[in-house]
């Protein structure tokens, strides 16, 4: 099959039939170029458009409080740093020193925007919207200190003793 034929005459049509034919016949591929121009297409995808695909059907595997964490970070650190850039310029320079730059006032958030970036980019290489995850076993740029916790008398006396986590 030759495809749409509506603007051509008869007799172009036949001619452009026999060609594919011997293409075919050759062992090359007549929708080659069709389908590397949209491979190439697929390639040039941007971050934001990357974000779109990861929010309709990745996000609403996580738990709501995980997807509203993902989208406040999305929203107001990501698409506005890398939005604009395509998937194949991404370069994990670029993301290093963006999240170093977060991490010297807020080193958790670092490590959350770094997570939340890896999970995807790992997604868009499971689409094949990528070749390779730029982040991938990059080191956390922020140290993480845990908080201690000081219980209060009276939260600990309304503790339930007799659950079995407790012992």
């Amino acid at each position: 099959m030759i495809g749409d034929t509506s603007g051509m005459k008869l007799k172009d049509a036949r001619k452009r039939a026999i060609e594919l034919e011997g293409m075919v016949s050759k062992g090359i591929d007549p929708q080659k170029d069709k389908k590397d121009e949209h491979h190439a297409a697929e390639k040039r995808m941007t971050f934001a458009e990357l974000v779109d695909r990861f929010r309709k059907f990745n996000l609403p595997r996580l738990k709501p409080k995980s997807q509203a964490d993902y989208s406040w970070m999305i929203k107001k650190y990501l698409q506005p740093t890398f939005g604009r850039t395509e998937l194949q310029d991404l370069r994990r320079r670029d993301i290093s020193d963006f999240l170093e730059e977060i991490a010297k006032e807020h080193p958790t958030l670092a490590n959350r925007l770094q997570a939340v970036m890896s999970s995807m980019l790992n997604y868009g290489l499971d689409k094949e919207y990528l070749e390779v995850n730029p982040i991938h076993n990059l080191k956390k740029k922020g140290s993480e200190i845990s908080r201690n916790r000081v219980h209060q008398m009276n939260r600990i006396r309304k503790r339930n003793w007799s659950d079995p986590c407790w012992h």
